[in-house]
């Protein structure tokens, strides 16, 4: 970061990522330099998106995919996929991402399902 030890960061993230990720993250680049400070906008990935766009915000977390900007991965994690025993999906050996994008319901978790001994003795497949 030469150069970049004094001023104003303003980074954008969407709340999962303000929650969980950047206190820890903002707290240790604080301490190593001391010159910056952050100003924080939390928004949805569109508004992310829209501010790096528009140079309202320095550095944004996002979802990706992104074509439109250059991305760098920092976090990956596991994705599961929960289906009935006679889904068509769930004789597939391998699921892509969009393979449920015609599902007349989705449901996004971000809890660790396979905590739950119900739910643990149903995962059909990892993603």
């Amino acid at each position: 970061m030469a150069g970049f030890e004094v001023g104003t960061v303003r980074v954008g993230a969407f709340p999962i990522v303000s929650a969980n990720f950047l206190p820890k993250i903002l707290r240790v680049i604080g301490e190593k330099y001391p010159g910056l400070t952050f100003e924080l906008y939390e928004g949805t990935i569109d508004e992310i998106k829209q501010w790096l766009d528009s140079r309202r915000i320095d550095v944004g977390w996002i979802i990706p995919p992104s074509n439109e900007l250059e991305t760098i991965p920092f976090f990956r994690d596991e994705l599961c996929l929960v289906l009935r025993d006679d889904h068509p999906l769930q004789s597939r050996p391998t699921i892509h991402i969009t393979d449920p994008d015609n599902e007349p319901m989705r449901w996004v978790c971000n809890a660790d399902l396979r905590a739950v001994p119900a739910i643990r003795s149903h995962f059909a497949h990892q993603i």
